[in-house]
């Protein structure tokens, strides 16, 4: 089993996936491929760009909703890619930019 931990599956909030049925095609696809856990790393740029995060974890959830349903038995975590900028380290600070799956790691 792996682990991907650079990947866009969270739709509509950066260049990833665009809806749900792409999102699911994709989730199909890494079970298949024998992926077992995935962290989730959607663009964010700090303080330059807004990040939909009220879309981003709505979305997120029905991945896992999805992953239940679909019984694909994979785990997935929250993370951000983040475009290095000023405000990176305050939106760390402040949650407004996520670790890799709830780590110290950004």
């Amino acid at each position: 089993m792996f682990t991907d931990m650079h990947n866009h599956f969270v739709y509509g909030v950066d260049d990833g996936c665009s809806d749900q049925t792409a999102m699911l095609k994709l989730l199909r696809a890494l079970h298949d491929d024998g992926i077992s856990a995935i962290i989730s790393t959607s663009h964010i740029t700090p303080g330059q760009r807004h990040f939909p995060m009220d879309d981003y974890q709505a979305h997120f959830r029905e991945a896992q909703e999805l992953i239940q349903r679909e019984n694909l038995g994979m785990r997935i975590y929250t993370g951000h890619e983040i475009l290095y900028t000023d405000a990176t380290a305050r939106y760390l600070r402040e949650g407004k930019a996520l670790t890799l799956a709830q780590s110290e790691y950004a």
